[in-house]
């Protein structure tokens, strides 16, 4: 059989215990930022009027592997680090994705225009551009 190269580097790094491309917990949280500021400009484009969730929906599905990754990257870093239960650390990582929101509401949210949301599609491909994908 003929396997493709990188199903076989992805093979050899099961064989040997270790993940092939581990994101890291600052890499997942990063990712998680991005979905959190692209979840809500999408929602401050639709009241301006703009397709802002057809928008976002369309680009989180295509990337919605990695926001499931970065999510249980977090949850697996808090269960270890603040020994807490699987439970807990999903409650964490919702927590951190909340928080993430908050912080857009602050920080951009006062500066989302019509102009900006003209742009949203640029944007969600910036962000897809930072994503890290393991």
């Amino acid at each position: 059989m003929n396997f493709p190269p990188r199903a076989l580097v992805l093979a050899a790094a099961l064989i040997a215990g270790t993940p092939a491309f581990a994101m890291t917990e600052t890499e997942a949280a990063a990712n998680v930022m991005y979905f959190a500021f692209a979840t809500q400009e999408g929602e401050l484009c639709e009241k301006l009027g703009y397709p802002g969730r057809a928008t976002f929906r369309a680009w989180e599905q295509e990337n919605a592997g990695v926001f499931v990754a970065s999510m249980r990257r977090v949850e697996d870093h808090a269960a270890e680090a603040l020994k807490i239960s699987r439970d807990e650390a999903r409650q964490t990582s919702a927590a951190l994705f909340d928080r993430l929101k908050g912080r857009y509401d602050r920080e951009f949210a006062p500066d989302v225009s019509a102009r900006s949301c003209g742009r949203f599609g640029e944007t969600l491909r910036l962000y897809a551009s930072k994503l890290v994908r393991s």
